[in-house]
């Protein structure tokens, strides 16, 4: 688990994650939706500016669509030559900075939270000599490093589950999210949700659980009573969010894996939460959930 504190200078934040893109470049192979994705980037900037709201970006994992970890073993065990190795990390390489070109369009790299680990990522080769032939470990840290995070501790990166807590500057409320790419699936939209409902009962003092990986969008909340201060009843509520994806799963003359599988279609975009600074609330915080 990593755990992140991040100031707030304004009075509304605006928590956008961003996750299950599988881009696969220009020549879009697979399904991915650069146009899905612009769209969602697009009106996270317009409400940013709409509402005077500070922008945090959480990466939930699968930015590029390369290898299972399934695939990722029978790759290394293909006994490819190390010219052969070295042509597809050159090619997948030119891949990430395509996204990365598309994501600086509209992220700042101060307002990127952390990126977390997906299941689709894919580690670059070794040369003969076990020397690095490209100077990134993998995509993610590839990814990382060009939205401009790699000045920080480990480029933000999270395996499993992230934390950050927002401290408004001013009233100095704070707003907890839990993060996480997730796993596991299943076809009906309630799954994702129903996951973060079980999970969520094991945390106190957080406002939120973000999870990627199942490719729904989804907002629900969760009730918890408490008393306040002077004894008296009243609630803090966990808001629950599954981040979506830009994956068609549909193609008009080509056939993907979702049609394959017979998976039901799903609306391209990802959901976020809108903050502000409310001092009629218990909390001193409204949150509002948004499906993008």
């Amino acid at each position: 688990m990593r755990i992140f504190d991040v100031a707030v200078y304004k009075q509304r934040l605006l928590v956008a994650p961003v996750g299950d893109i599988q881009f696969t470049g220009s020549a879009n192979v697979g399904g991915c939706s650069e146009s899905a994705l612009r769209s969602y980037l697009t009106e996270i900037r317009r409400l940013a500016e709409v509402n005077d709201a500070q922008v945090a970006w959480i990466g939930t994992g699968d930015y590029v669509d390369l290898m299972s970890p399934s695939n990722r073993v029978r790759y290394r065990a293909s006994g490819l030559y190390s010219t052969a190795g070295r042509m597809v990390s050159s090619a997948v390489s030119g891949i990430v900075a395509e996204l990365a070109a598309v994501l600086r369009e509209y992220m700042e790299p101060h307002e990127i939270v952390a990126l977390c680990y997906g299941h689709h990522y894919f580690t670059y080769d070794m040369g003969d000599n076990n020397e690095e032939v490209l100077p990134w470990r993998d995509t993610d840290v590839h990814l990382a490093c060009e939205l401009g995070m790699s000045q920080r501790e480990h480029q933000g990166l999270v395996h499993g589950l992230g934390c950050v807590t927002f401290q408004f500057q001013e009233g100095g409320a704070t707003y907890r999210v839990l993060f996480e790419h997730g796993q596991g699936n299943g076809q009906m939209l309630a799954y994702g949700l129903n996951k973060l409902d079980k999970i969520a009962g094991g945390w106190e003092g957080v406002d939120a659980h973000v999870m990627g990986h199942v490719h729904k969008i989804g907002i629900s909340k969760k009730a918890r009573l408490m008393l306040d201060e002077r004894g008296e009843l009243c609630h803090r509520d966990i808001m629950l969010l599954t981040s979506g994806t830009f994956l068609r799963g549909y193609v008009a003359e080509s056939v993907l894996y979702p049609e394959m599988k017979q998976l039901p279609p799903l609306p391209l975009g990802s959901s976020a939460v809108l903050v502000s600074i409310d001092a009629s609330l218990p909390t001193g915080l409204r949150a509002v959930g948004l499906t993008l």
